[in-house]
């Protein structure tokens, strides 16, 4: 299988293992906002979560077309951040103690079932005037939205960037789920080849960043007549 490039990013030296989503934390001044984002958006199974801090502090869970899914009380200083990898919701909130005090601390919850898979990690702080704040370093989500345009012996490639991938890694072959040729294509979203000799290919794409490769997209089939 020869395909020649025709446009899209330099080649680079990609690491490929996969990443597991790292938490860190810091204060966020609470003229920021003391319940963190308005709306979390979850690529992986896609959802929204829409906070509200009057009337009771509650996170709302909508379908993308806005249907409600569900509702569920929060405390007043609560941080969400989704990983584009695994769906994972990673969240940070302040516990008062009773007797007085308090403390931040952060837990893993299950993507479809929202349970939680970690005990507690409780950390220091203060609640005065600061709220938690959580960034996840995690390998991009799976491509979506994969699609090829042939003219002759000229094919272009393009797909939906879900999770922030800094490079793409593009793998075809002659048999569904086998590799003949996997090149690195760079940051933008498509990628063309001139050349192709006549056949049926079948074509996957996976993002890379700072954390790893992510997972891979449906595989699709291109024909070259």
């Amino acid at each position: 299988m020869n395909w020649a490039r025709r446009r899209g990013g330099a080649s680079r030296t990609a690491a490929l293992h996969t990443a597991t989503g790292v938490v860190t934390s810091s204060p966020v001044p609470a003229e920021q906002g003391s319940l963190g984002p308005g709306v979390v958006i979850d690529e992986v199974n896609r959802r929204l979560f829409a906070f509200r801090l009057f009337g009771g502090a509650q996170v709302a869970v909508l379908s993308y077309d806005l249907v409600l899914l569900g509702v569920a009380p929060l405390n007043s200083c609560t941080n969400v951040v989704v990983s584009p990898h695994t769906g994972r919701l990673y969240v940070g909130r302040w516990t008062d103690y009773l007797g007085g005090g308090g403390a931040f601390y952060f837990q893993a919850l299950d993507a479809i079932t929202y349970a939680s898979l970690t005990p507690n990690v409780t950390v220091g702080g203060s609640k005065d005037n600061n709220c938690a704040f959580l960034a996840v370093l995690t390998a991009p989500g799976a491509p979506r939205d994969l699609a090829a345009a042939v003219a002759g012996s000229s094919v272009t490639v393009s797909w939906t960037n879900v999770g922030g991938a800094s490079d793409f890694v593009l793998a075809a072959g002659s048999a569904p789920g086998r590799t003949d040729l996997s090149a690195v294509i760079g940051a933008e979203p498509f990628a063309g080849f001139t050349g192709v000799p006549p056949g049926t290919y079948y074509v996957r794409v996976r993002g890379v960043n700072e954390a790893g490769g992510g997972r891979t997209s449906a595989e699709m089939k291109v024909v070259v007549p």
